[in-house]
């Protein structure tokens, strides 16, 4: 009975919502009850989850990670993962992993091992199912995310194929410099150059790889899946940095811990050096016994380097709104 009242209630608000004019990224009543999508996407450390929490208890909505590190299960502190693990029931899919957060779930998260290598197909076809649930469920999907690849592959915005491993290519791509590869690259799929770690060969090959198959990565920007408000977050350049210096330095001994634990699990090296930033450094702190300090400092620049490359990466999304902050975000997105 008290859901009933509270659905009851959530209706009403809406419709008087939808008899407003929206203002500056104001989304009306109507649009709510039209059960789309929302999305917050951004650089690392600027608030994305903060803000998908918020629009969520205002949408009475779900938080859906679109990230590359955080829908691996053995994945905590480096893939910045929040809350407590637990277990969400969604429409068609059953129950599915899922992090509390403040009172919010948060899905899409936890889901393979990080021995697998898992594509963005692959994580398209397992996430979009969920997404789907919530909605037949009249619950608002917020899709949170800094991986540009994996928010166009959710909303529709890019369609992927899963290209097969080319043993001969990959051989051949060994012997090949990295300035060779990256040129190759730019060559083939110059977006995947603003958004791939330049320097992680193996990323680079990958990417040439799917490239050059038959099944490459095509872009489709015509047919979104979902009807979306896609809102950003880009704080002021120098106060971005800090706030990812501050959030490494609160991070950094977990995330050698963390790394320290993959290792004697039994995680290769190179696996780690997959995984972004945080993991390949700290391996190589661990394994060339570097000075912390040292690697903490090149970690910032590295992570301030990645925040750029997203930053080009989001702009050229159609569609969304940007916001300095996540305070400003919630202040002038929800009536």
């Amino acid at each position: 009975m008290l859901h009933a009242v509270s659905s009851v209630r959530l209706f009403v608000r809406l419709a008087r919502l939808g008899q407003r004019r929206p203002g500056r990224g104001r989304i009306s009543g109507y649009w709510l009850m039209a059960l789309s999508v929302l999305a917050v996407v951004g650089p690392t450390a600027s608030g994305k989850t903060t803000a998908g929490v918020a629009l969520a208890k205002r949408t009475h909505g779900v938080v859906v990670s679109c990230d590359s590190r955080q829908m691996y299960r053995e994945l905590i502190i480096g893939a910045g993962k929040e809350g407590e693990l637990t277990q969400r029931e969604i429409r068609g899919k059953g129950l599915v992993p899922s992090r509390r957060i403040d009172g919010i779930d948060q899905v899409g998260v936890d889901l393979f091992s990080v021995r697998d290598t898992v594509s963005v197909k692959q994580f398209t076809d397992a996430v979009v199912p969920m997404i789907e649930g919530l909605r037949a469920e009249r619950i608002t999907p917020i899709i949170v995310g800094g991986s540009g690849l994996y928010v166009e592959g959710v909303l529709g915005l890019r369609v992927f194929a899963h290209a097969k491993p080319n043993p001969k290519l990959r051989f051949e791509l060994e012997e090949w410099s990295t300035k060779r590869l990256i040129e190759r690259l730019a060559t083939l799929a110059p977006e995947r150059v603003a958004s791939i770690d330049l320097k992680n060969r193996r990323r680079i090959a990958r990417a040439i790889e799917i490239a050059e198959s038959n099944q490459t990565i095509v872009a489709n920007p015509g047919t979104p899946r979902w009807e979306t408000k896609i809102f950003g977050i880009n704080p002021p350049r120098e106060h971005l940095y800090e706030l990812i210096d501050e959030r490494l330095d609160r991070r950094f001994e977990g995330i050698i811990a963390e790394t320290r634990a993959l290792l004697a699990e039994g995680v290769p090296g190179e696996r780690l050096d997959d995984l972004g930033l945080e993991y390949r450094f700290a391996n190589r702190l661990i394994t060339e016994n570097e000075d912390p300090e040292k690697i903490r400092e090149e970690l910032k620049f590295a992570i301030h380097a990645f925040a750029r490359r997203q930053i080009t990466w989001f702009k050229k999304m159609p569609g969304v709104e940007w916001f300095t902050s996540v305070t400003e975000l919630i202040k002038e997105s929800i009536i």
